[in-house]
């Protein structure tokens, strides 16, 4: 069996609209909105961002990430005004091409 695709939901935190403002900051589109979700995709990157707050499972959410270039990314991503409102350093573990973040509660 082959599977199509796998997209996990995202918490949104306390603020679901700076949660989605972020994903479209960090270069995601939103392919469809219903209600308190949001599918968002970049390249073959999809998830679903979800209108739920709970701060256990947002501080126990990880997540790896694969990228080309991790100097553009960061040079990129750090001049974004709503990730620089949420980033907090000890979250982001990075080396050439991937970057894992823990999830946090803002």
């Amino acid at each position: 069996m082959d599977f199509l695709s796998l997209e996990p939901f995202i918490p949104s935190g306390k603020d679901f609209q700076k949660s989605k403002l972020l994903f479209q900051e960090l270069g995601f589109s939103i392919t469809w909105e219903e209600d308190n979700l949001i599918g968002f995709q970049n390249g073959n990157c999809k998830f679903i961002l979800q209108q739920y707050d709970n701060e256990t499972f947002a501080q126990n959410l990880m997540l790896a990430v694969k990228i080309e270039n991790m100097n553009i990314f960061w040079s990129e991503v750090t001049q974004k005004k709503t990730f620089r409102q949420v980033w907090h350093p000890g979250n982001w573990t990075t080396n050439k091409t991937t970057i894992w973040y823990r999830g946090q509660h803002y």
